[in-house]
């Protein structure tokens, strides 16, 4: 159902809380069964500074064309999984510095 997607530009901007929220009240739709709303006190992370670690690093690009050229930079095989239907969310690796880093 759309109503329970996200605009585009409030995606980014979703909190942590509203996410659980809009996940579990998908999965109740879907398996027929009453939804209710968590709230903060809900849940606990085993260590709270890797949320604030997160939400510090978060770095959001917008959609764009981007390509990658293997024969400037020795990195390992890169791939894409997933089906045409699923909202694919990529990631990408920049090394810094190369101490103590081996090939995969």
């Amino acid at each position: 159902m759309n109503h329970l997607k996200i605009d585009k530009e409030e995606y980014f901007y979703e909190s942590f809380k509203d996410y659980i929220n809009r996940v579990r009240e998908e999965e109740a739709e879907k398996n027929g069964t009453e939804f209710e709303r968590v709230n903060e006190e809900d849940y606990t992370f085993k260590e709270q500074c890797l949320r604030d670690s997160f939400e510090e690093q978060r770095i959001i690009t917008p959609p764009k064309d981007y390509s990658f050229n293997t024969d400037e930079v020795e990195c390992g095989m890169w791939h894409v999984e997933g089906m045409e239907n699923k909202e694919i969310v990529t990631t990408g690796m920049y090394y810094y510095d190369q101490e103590n880093i081996t090939d995969s």
